[in-house]
């Protein structure tokens, strides 16, 4: 189609080891990844229209986006077989920006949304609404794929998770910029800070491992 994703393996003298590609009609893209102490490798990136996540595997994993462009999580072995991909996204334009794992081999996902998206397609479902524009989200998922928690954050207006790092604590750091008034803290409370522009400001904001 008009652009497909791919991952490349290269030696450490830079030589060619083994390349895959995926992709549809239309723009597809990765945008980060991963690679756990298992040597798995964890790519996140975006997809339109319909997508065979295996191409040339002999066994297709069929995704198709929900709207303008959706999200993608996948997982490659070190000899470059995909071992699962998930896939979620709403009726308007959802983006993936980072992806970390833990010391314990969790990933985290961080990108923004708009309005309504399921980011656990299936049963039980895991729907989410934008308080406006677009929200920040922050995903965690198992080894395996599972979904285990997901977060958002986000007023009116727009708001990016713009990095994302995980020390050997298993502490959580994330920035992006933020619009308006944006309450950081899930909690009880309102724990809310308004920009001092009339455009955007930056946030850094650390959350615990059990967060």
């Amino acid at each position: 189609g008009f652009t497909d994703a791919f991952l490349l393996k290269l030696d450490q003298d830079g030589l060619f080891q083994w390349a895959r590609s995926w992709g549809g009609t239309d723009v597809d893209s990765t945008n980060d990844l991963a690679i756990d102490e298992s040597s798995n490798i964890y790519i996140t990136g975006s997809f339109s229209d319909s997508v065979d996540f295996a191409q040339g595997s002999g066994s297709g994993v069929v995704y198709v986006s929900n709207g303008s462009t959706d999200v993608f999580l996948s997982r490659f072995d070190s000899s470059g077989s995909l071992t699962w991909a998930r896939a979620w996204g709403g009726s308007s334009p959802d983006y993936v920006n980072r992806i970390e794992t833990d010391i314990t081999g969790n990933v985290f996902v961080l990108g923004d949304y708009y309005h309504t998206v399921n980011f656990d397609p299936g049963s039980p479902e895991n729907i989410m609404t934008s308080n406006g524009d677009k929200d920040i989200f922050l995903g965690r998922f198992s080894p395996d794929g599972k979904l285990l928690r997901i977060h958002s954050w986000g007023s009116y207006l727009d708001e990016r998770g713009n990095a994302l790092y995980i020390d050997e604590s298993s502490n959580i750091a994330i920035s992006g910029s933020y619009s308006y008034r944006l309450d950081f803290d899930e909690g009880p409370g309102i724990s809310g800070y308004f920009p001092r522009t009339s455009k955007a400001d930056a946030f850094l904001m650390k959350l615990t491992p059990e967060y």
